[in-house]
């Protein structure tokens, strides 16, 4: 599974950001046990607490992420965050949402490879631009 890295800066204010889009070096798919055992939590607290949650509930609890870049339908702001699964027997029980800290509106998944132009998250003018020659490209593997 591939992963993606588009580094976008606004042609207006300079304001840059990297965006990151695939599986995660640390964020690979794990069993509860797995995920317990690390010392370092790799979510939310929310999300943590769902996940020992569920995992009190469902045995075969199975965790998974990636990392996903969302675009706000209202504002057009661009927002990096990890897409957490939790899946037991092949039962999907929970997914992430997320709002726009702006505006409050349910963030839509967007694609960072065909996006060229967004708007800038400081100056909010649709000035906020891909820069070709940023693109980082990294491949997971199974361990």
């Amino acid at each position: 599974m591939t992963g993606y890295v588009k580094y976008y800066e606004c042609s207006s204010c300079h304001y840059g950001e990297q965006f990151v889009q695939g599986p995660g070096f640390l964020v690979r798919p794990q069993s509860f046990p797995e995920y317990i055992s690390g010392n370092h939590r790799l979510f939310h607290y929310k999300i943590h607490e769902k996940i020992i949650n569920l995992a009190n509930r469902y045995q075969s609890l199975l965790i998974s992420a990636t990392y996903q870049v969302y675009k706000c339908p209202s504002c057009g702001i661009l927002f990096n965050k990890s897409k957490v699964n939790m899946v037991s027997d092949d039962k999907i029980l929970h997914v992430n949402e997320f709002k726009c800290s702006r505006c409050r509106r349910r963030l839509k998944p967007t694609n960072i490879n065909r996006l060229r132009r967004a708007v800038c998250p400081v100056c909010l003018k649709p000035s906020f631009l891909r820069q070709k020659e940023s693109d980082l490209l990294w491949s997971s593997v199974k361990a």
